[in-house]
């Protein structure tokens, strides 16, 4: 079963020095180039195999999308892969929008 995250959690945990979240935007890069979430990086959902390359199966990784659906997918694809430690961003970033006013609505 994967975890979600609300945003304020998520705002926090970005704002901890400490903090070695991966943080993925599973969105398209026309909807990453219109907004983002700080610190995330873009590998949309088609291509989020990609992934098993580049971040360990214990790696924190927190994804998300515009309201939740495609991150979820993501995120069970993620974890049917063996990665430990994936949770899925609430309401996407467009309920990240109400901890982070820099994040436009698209």
């Amino acid at each position: 079963m994967i975890t979600q995250i609300s945003s304020k959690e998520l705002k926090n945990q970005l704002e901890e020095k400490k903090s070695k979240l991966i943080l993925i935007d599973v969105r398209e890069p026309w909807e990453f180039e219109i907004t983002k979430i700080n610190k995330s990086e873009n590998i949309p959902l088609g291509s989020i195999a990609t992934i098993l390359n580049s971040h360990g199966l214990e790696k924190e990784i927190v994804v998300y999308c515009h309201h939740g659906v495609r991150s979820m997918r993501a995120a069970n694809f993620l974890h049917s892969l063996g990665y430990k430690n994936v949770r899925n961003l609430t309401g996407g970033i467009d309920s990240y929008r109400s901890v982070d006013a820099s994040v436009k609505a698209y």
